[in-house]
């Protein structure tokens, strides 16, 4: 098993907020996964999709699984990345999330390479940014724990777990694609975004 290779999409969430399914949040009419798929191809040989409905990606040449552990939010989406990635060490990446910076996966990447962390993530202001982010799979073992126990606070994992840490401060000095953790959450959010775009 290599140590890196396999980049995940999680796609299973309820969208609630959004009031439609964000796997068919789209620009330029392009949907945000299409968007994001060369730029994943660009560096990681296995793409991974975690979904309910994997016959929205049966043409794109993925592979996709579902939830193990169903309606537990980001941290169900993670475990099911982990159990179903190739590597040892899997970049994890939202659908609602329209942005990717190559150059700050790389980053990532050199941070945890050749290491005991069992996750890599960024702060940004007092919270972490749980996406764009790497989990491996010796963390496992204590997600499937939490989760057994009904438990999904990906703030407290990440605490307990040997997590690497990239400070708001570091980050900024590498990243760069602006506003790369944006989430589209909501409807405001997601014509927020589209406005943006057409001024580009």
């Amino acid at each position: 098993m290599s140590e890196f290779g396999t980049a995940v999409i999680l796609a299973g969430g309820k969208s609630c907020r959004m009031g439609f399914d964000k796997q068919l949040l789209s620009v330029k009419e392009k949907t945000l996964f299409k968007a994001l798929l060369p730029n994943l191809r660009a560096r990681f040989s296995d793409i991974l999709v975690i979904t309910n409905t994997p016959e929205l990606y049966e043409n794109d040449g993925v592979r996709t699984a579902a939830d193990i552990f169903p309606n537990m939010g980001p941290l169900g989406g993670i475990h099911a990345a982990l159990t179903y990635g190739l590597s040892d060490r899997v970049f994890v990446i939202a659908c609602d999330m329209p942005r990717i910076d190559l150059a700050y996966i790389d980053y990532q990447m050199a941070q945890i390479m050749n290491t005991d962390y069992d996750a890599c993530v960024t702060m940004g202001g007092e919270r972490f940014q749980s996406f764009h982010a790497f989990y491996c799979k010796t963390a496992l073992p204590m997600i499937e724990k939490d989760l057994m126990q009904n438990k999904a606070s990906m703030f407290y994992l990440l605490k307990k777990i040997n997590t690497r840490i990239i400070s708001e401060q570091e980050a900024k000095s590498v990243i760069t694609v602006p506003q790369l953790f944006l989430n589209l959450n909501t409807k405001e959010d997601y014509n927020n975004y589209l406005l943006c775009e057409e001024r580009a």
